[in-house]
């Protein structure tokens, strides 16, 4: 998954609960986030890390 993709579910969920007008939305002190859009956002992140990651990788080989 990237950043754009993980715009278009956080913007999807967004809808998706605007949509519930007059209906029960649960929400927590941290929000009405779902497991399911965190999980989004670990994948990004993880991916974004091992891209870092190769990189970081890359400019230590070519120093050497």
């Amino acid at each position: 998954m990237n950043i754009d993709k993980l715009k278009a579910e956080v913007e999807a969920y967004r809808e998706k609960l605007k949509g519930k007008s007059g209906e029960v939305c649960i929400f927590s002190e941290t929000g009405p986030v779902g497991m399911s859009l965190i999980d989004a956002i670990v994948t990004v992140l993880e991916a974004q890390q091992q891209q870092i990651n190769d990189i970081e990788k890359k400019v230590e080989a070519s120093h050497r």
